[in-house]
C-alpha cells in the first residue's frame, strides 16, 4: 500500500500544478482581453467610467442615502380611481423621498416635489399623491371643479406660511366672492425655477384645462441659474443645485463634474440669465393658453433691506440686480405678459429670516390681488 500511495500522491500534485498554471492562463488571457477592450474603446473615442468614480460617489453617499431616504417615508392622500381600476390602485408614489419634514420627493419626468418647512410648526401638512401641499389629488379624480394652477418656490408652497397657503386662501376667495366651484392646485416647491414649473404643468396640470395658470417666481432663476453652464442659461434651463446630487445618485457613472462645476465657477452672465428667464415666461405662456388657460406672471415680493447678513447674501445682491434688469425689459420690449409686481405693494410684507418669504397676513394679501385680477378678467369675457 505504501508503495502504490506515493506514485497516486505524485500524479495528484502534477494535476494541481497543471490545473494552477491553467487558471494563471487563463487571469493573463482575461486581463490582455480586459486591456484590448479599454484600449479599443479609448482608440473609437469612447469615455469609459471606471468603478473607481461609482466607489467614490457610493461611499460618500451611500450612508447619507440610508439615514435620510425611503420609499415608505411619505405619506399622501390615496389617490382617488374610477370603477374597475383597483388593480392599478397605489398608495403613494414610489419614488425616493426623504424622511421627515424636509418632504423633498425625486421623480423620472417632474424632477423633485415637496417643500421645507423652514423649522416652523404647521396646521397644515397635507399632501397629495405626488408630494405637493394640497388636499386632493386632482389629477386622478379631477371633479367638476373651475380649476387655477400656481406654481412657484417656497413662497407659494407656503414654506414660511403656518396655517395657510397663497393657493388656498385665493381659493377660499373666489368661493366666497363667486360661489362658483374653484379649485385652486399648489404645484409649488422649494427653490423651483421656471423651468422646474413648466415641466410641473405639463406633467401634471395640462389635462385639467385651467382657466388660470399663474407663475409666483422670479427669485429662484436669478438665484439659481447663475450656477447652470452658460448655454443653458441662455435656453432658460434653470435647476436647483440639489438636483445634481440627484443625478449622482441616480445615474452615478455618467455625471461628468467638470463639464458643470467648471462651466458654472465662470462669471454669470446677466444677458444669458435675462434671455432665459424672459424666454421661459414665453413659452410657459403659451403652453397655457395651448391648455386654455391664460397665464399670470407674479413678480415675488423682494425687501432689499433683509438681504444684509443672510446667509445667500451674495446671491440675493444678484437677484436685485435682474429684478431691475427685468423691469427695464418689460419697459422696452413688447411683449403680452400679463405680469402684477408685487413689489409695488407697500402692505405686503416678507418675514425676519430673508427677503423673499411673507408673512402669513401678506400671503392672504397676495390672494386677494390675484382675486381682485382674475375677476376682472372674467368680467371682461
Amino acid at each position: 500500500m505504501v508503495h502504490l500511495t506515493a506514485p497516486l500522491r505524485l500524479r495528484s500534485l502534477a494535476r494541481a500544478l497543471r490545473s494552477r498554471r491553467s487558471s494563471v492562463r487563463e487571469v493573463l488571457a482575461a486581463v490582455i482581453l480586459a486591456a484590448a477592450v479599454l484600449l479599443g474603446y479609448r482608440l473609437s473615442g469612447s469615455k469609459i467610467e471606471l468603478s473607481s468614480r461609482l466607489h467614490l460617489w457610493y461611499a460618500e453617499k451611500e450612508l447619507w442615502a440610508r439615514q435620510h431616504f425611503s420609499a415608505e417615508s411619505a405619506t399622501a392622500v390615496n389617490a382617488a380611481t374610477a370603477p374597475g381600476e383597483s388593480d392599478f390602485r397605489l398608495e403613494r408614489s414610489p419614488f425616493l423621498s426623504i424622511v421627515g419634514e424636509i418632504g423633498f420627493r425625486y421623480h423620472p419626468l417632474i424632477d423633485m416635489t415637496g417643500t421645507q418647512f423652514l423649522g416652523l410648526d404647521y396646521t397644515f401638512k397635507a399632501w397629495d399623491f405626488f408630494g405637493f401641499r394640497n388636499d386632493f389629488n386632482a389629477y386622478f379624480d379631477p371633479g367638476d371643479y373651475l380649476y387655477i394652477v400656481i406654481t412657484g418656490n417656497s413662497e407659494a408652497v407656503g414654506a414660511a406660511h403656518r396655517t395657510g397657503t397663497i393657493a388656498q386662501d385665493l381659493q377660499e376667495i373666489l368661493r366666497a366672492r363667486t360661489g362658483k366651484k374653484y379649485r385652486v392646485l399648489n404645484l409649488a416647491m422649494n427653490s423651483a425655477t421656471t423651468a422646474n414649473e413648466i415641466n410641473y404643468f405639463v406633467n401634471l396640470a395640462f389635462n385639467l384645462h385651467p382657466k388660470f395658470v399663474i407663475s409666483h417666481s422670479f427669485a429662484m432663476d436669478t438665484y439659481y441659474g447663475r450656477f447652470v453652464p452658460p448655454l443653458f442659461r441662455k435656453m432658460g434651463l434653470f435647476y436647483y443645485q440639489i438636483e445634481r446630487d440627484w443625478s449622482k445618485l441616480v445615474h452615478a457613472g455618467n455625471y461628468d463634474a467638470r463639464l458643470f462645476e467648471d462651466e458654472t465657477s465662470r462669471p454669470p452672465s446677466e444677458r444669458y440669465l435675462l434671455e432665459g428667464l424672459t424666454r421661459n415666461l414665453q413659452r410657459y405662456r403659451a403652453i397655457a393658453q395651448a391648455s386654455g388657460g391664460k397665464f399670470i406672471f407674479g413678480i415675488q415680493k423682494f425687501d432689499e433691506s433683509r438681504v444684509r447678513g443672510t446667509p445667500s447674501e451674495e446671491g440675493y445682491v444678484e437677484v436685485r440686480h435682474m429684478y431691475g434688469e427685468f423691469q427695464s425689459w418689460l419697459r422696452d420690449h413688447p411683449n403680452d405678459l400679463d405680469v402684477i409686481d408685487f413689489n409695488k405693494f407697500a402692505d405686503i410684507e416678507v418675514g425676519p429670516n430673508d427677503p423673499i418669504h411673507t408673512t402669513q397676513a401678506s400671503a392672504r394679501r397676495i390672494a386677494e390681488i390675484y382675486a381682485d385680477h382674475i375677476l376682472a378678467l372674467e368680467g371682461k369675457q
